[in-house]
């Protein structure tokens, strides 16, 4: 099976009071199913203000961290994986809507990756979200060059050597999820894509407050930035530059260079002169961030 010896389990929790206990129990009797695996379970209280700390600390094997003000679920990621004991760390949210039995899709062969990312299927979520979640697909696809079955799923089982050094790169917020695929699949390293089962999140919502289309499209773009930034320039350079060579195409016709014909001139030069320069400041940013 190739399966990991040693997992840290990490949960990012913010006023989960109704539902962590649930989660707990849950991942507890799968973890008795499972006993060849080091198990290790963190739970990152993110500054509830309800008793989601009063909760975890009755559970004898769960170590709890907690942040004294709300610091996001990127952050609280971070603080768990950093503080983890296994060499592997799946994450997974304290909502409820991840199933333990589903961890067992995703070792069976992870030692051979770098990451294993739990895939919803999109044509199960509601029908007034599936537009907006193939549009993310595609996007991410595009900017990665790279199939990305979905781009956002919390559950993930990562290589914690492999993923220690981009956290500086990846979002203190909910794009966290996002930002590490990306990071990861942008620099080489072998992630896969395991089709889960999930169920529809309870109590507390207040991680997916930024599941907006327009806001997940951003968080694409900005992320594209950082690990791929000529993939938004060169598009852009590549089409003014094409609406460039027929205005001048038409310019000498007339015997005449216009001022818009200049000005498309200048603006395709200077993209094209920003996406080099973006390119080699993104190449500087992860080569330190990895130090």
């Amino acid at each position: 099976m190739n399966a990991p010896q040693s997992v840290s389990i990490v949960i990012p929790a913010f006023n989960e009071q109704e539902t962590i206990d649930a989660v707990l129990r849950e991942l507890s009797d799968y973890m008795a199913k499972r006993p060849e695996i080091a198990w290790e379970v963190i739970v990152v209280d993110d500054g509830s203000s309800d008793s989601t700390a009063q909760h975890v600390v009755k559970w004898e094997n769960v170590r709890l961290m907690q942040h004294p003000l709300n610091r996001g679920y990127g952050a609280s990621l971070k603080a768990g994986i950093r503080a983890a004991r296994g060499d592997f760390v799946l994450t997974m949210d304290a909502d409820g809507q991840h199933m333990a039995e589903e961890i067992d899709r995703m070792l069976p062969g992870a030692q051979d990756y770098d990451m294993t990312v739990g895939a919803r299927d999109i044509s199960t979520s509601p029908a007034l979200r599936r537009p907006g979640k193939y549009l993310l697909n595609f996007l991410a696809r595009y900017l990665l060059n790279d199939a990305i079955p979905d781009v956002n799923s919390g559950l993930r089982l990562m290589r914690r050597s492999t993923i220690l050094p981009y956290l500086a790169l990846c979002s203190d917020r909910f794009s966290f999820s996002l930002s590490s695929t990306m990071a990861l699949v942008s620099e080489g390293h072998f992630v896969r894509f395991i089709p889960i089962v999930s169920r529809s999140r309870q109590g507390n919502r207040s991680f997916v407050k930024l599941s907006s289309g327009l806001a997940a499209v951003l968080m694409i773009i900005r992320s594209s930035l950082i690990f791929h930034p000529l993939r938004i320039f060169l598009p852009f350079s590549a089409f003014f530059g094409a609406i460039f060579a027929v205005s001048f195409f038409l310019d000498l016709l007339q015997n005449n260079v216009s001022k818009s014909t200049l000005a498309l001139l200048v603006l395709t030069a200077n993209l094209l002169l920003a996406g080099f320069l973006a390119d080699q400041i993104s190449r500087v940013r992860r080569s330190l961030s990895q130090k």
